[in-house]
């Protein structure tokens, strides 16, 4: 666990995992803990950034085609105050697809216990799958 910039950071490197089913078990998993996610925001082969509610991407992503999917680069979910302010996003989850790297991120200012959510959201993404490296300090 990294502090840095009034968020608390958790990053696993070489998560494996399709990007659909990681979609939808991130928005499944940050629900079922208190944390409804509202947005997204991905690039596309890293050539074009997109930002949109959670909402209309999950009917666009009904329509998609699987390698569409999977195309789609560093992706983030979140809850935030602003699509395009990045500091402004309270919670979520980026999944940067080339690199492997899973990252859980909390601003600080959110009053609980981030220790154990992160603890609760590693255990139920790393349930079935294996890893490279990870690094979770407390």
């Amino acid at each position: 666990m990294n502090t840095e910039n009034g968020r608390v950071y958790c990053n696993i490197y070489g998560y494996c995992g399709s990007v659909s089913e990681w979609i939808k078990k991130s928005i499944e998993l940050f629900s079922n803990n208190g944390f409804p996610l509202k947005s997204v925001s991905y690039d596309v082969n890293y050539q074009k950034l997109e930002r949109k509610s959670l909402e209309k991407f999950q009917s666009e992503f009904n329509e998609m085609h699987e390698g569409d999917v999977e195309s789609l680069f560093s992706f983030t979910i979140f809850k935030g105050k602003s699509l395009k302010v990045p500091s402004s996003w309270e919670y979520g989850i980026r999944f940067d697809q080339p690199s492997r790297e899973l990252q859980i991120f909390f601003n600080t200012s959110l009053e609980i216990n981030h220790t154990q959510i992160l603890v609760n959201l590693l255990i139920a993404y790393l349930d079935d799958k294996i890893v490279n490296f990870g690094i979770f300090f407390i």
